[in-house]
């Protein structure tokens, strides 16, 4: 596991001392621009699932560094819509949608 070194503000000498910053807006606009771009390709059987749109994003993430150990702490809700293909055995395509 590879740990990571934590950084406060000038007057966390240290970066001892307990300090939280709010991270919420950002992961929530990073996580409405990058889950609608996965995409999933399988090929035995032949499949793919791609999630083309992020509805809402409900939650809260921050970044806290305490005793100069950086600590992400996250809980998100989020409504994805997905579309699945599949090839059946009679060679027709399957498809189905839906939300995670």
């Amino acid at each position: 596991m590879v740990e990571s070194k934590g950084a406060g503000s000038l007057w966390n000498a240290n970066s001892w001392h307990w300090e939280e910053k709010n991270y919420s807006n950002q992961a929530k606009e990073y996580l409405k621009e990058h889950l609608a771009k996965i995409e999933y390709e399988n090929d035995q059987p032949a499949a793919s699932i791609t999630l083309y749109e992020t509805k809402e994003v409900e939650g809260t993430c921050s970044i806290t560094v305490r005793k100069g150990k950086l600590i992400v702490l996250w809980d998100f809700k989020a409504d994805i819509y997905f579309k699945a293909t599949s090839k059946t055995i009679e060679g027709e395509d399957g498809v189905a949608m839906g939300t995670v």
